[in-house]
């Protein structure tokens, strides 16, 4: 350790700083580094601590090292996404419809709509102009009877606000949806929005 009057001014009001702070004649290594400002010149030894920091720790031979799995242990395999081509590559031979060899090149749906009809009362049919299609209806209250193209929606018995949707879908050629809110009002009565 350098003596007192040889280090420089700034350092030694550093150490008198940290003296009079922690109030304690020996300054321990476990306090941190010391900030000065400014810092003082390269040239000053560092200081050295008594007692002296403990030696840093080796593993011993039979400790084994962990090791911390990924999240993908092993890797998952690499994807390969698909070109989507303007225009489509003409259908391979062999027979294949277009569609076939277009589910097998491209895997995207065609787009696809339908529509909920109010027929009559609370009757309601899905309309499309896509053919075999598989419906399947929901509501957010109340009770759906029948399946296929047409239901009829039975309202609860309280006032309010009521969902009614419908998924058409064709498979892996598309899928298309269609909502509508219908209002029971309290006196009974039925409107759509």
């Amino acid at each position: 350790m350098a003596p007192w009057n040889k280090l420089p001014k700034d350092l030694q009001k550093a150490i008198l700083t940290m003296i009079i702070l922690y109030g304690s004649a020996s300054v321990s290594c476990r306090l941190g580094p010391v900030i000065c400002d400014p810092p003082p010149p390269p040239s000053v030894t560092p200081m050295i601590c008594d007692p002296a920091p403990p030696p840093p720790m080796t593993p011993t031979p039979t400790a084994k090292p962990t090791v911390t799995p990924m999240i993908c242990d092993p890797p998952p395999p690499p994807t390969v996404t698909p070109m989507i081509c303007d225009p489509p590559p003409p259908p391979p031979s062999g027979g294949q419809s277009r569609l076939e060899s277009q589910d097998r090149l491209l895997p995207l749906a065609e787009i696809r709509a339908v529509e909920i009809v109010w027929e009559d009362g609370l009757t309601f049919g899905a309309e499309t102009p896509w053919p075999g299609a598989h419906y399947r209806w929901s509501t957010s209250g109340g009770t759906l009877a029948g399946s296929g193209e047409r239901v009829v929606w039975q309202p609860p018995a309280e006032p309010g606000r009521y969902l009614l949707q419908v998924v058409a879908d064709w498979g892996q050629a598309g899928l298309a949806v269609d909502a509508l809110v219908l209002v029971v009002a309290e006196d009974g009565s039925m409107t759509i929005c």
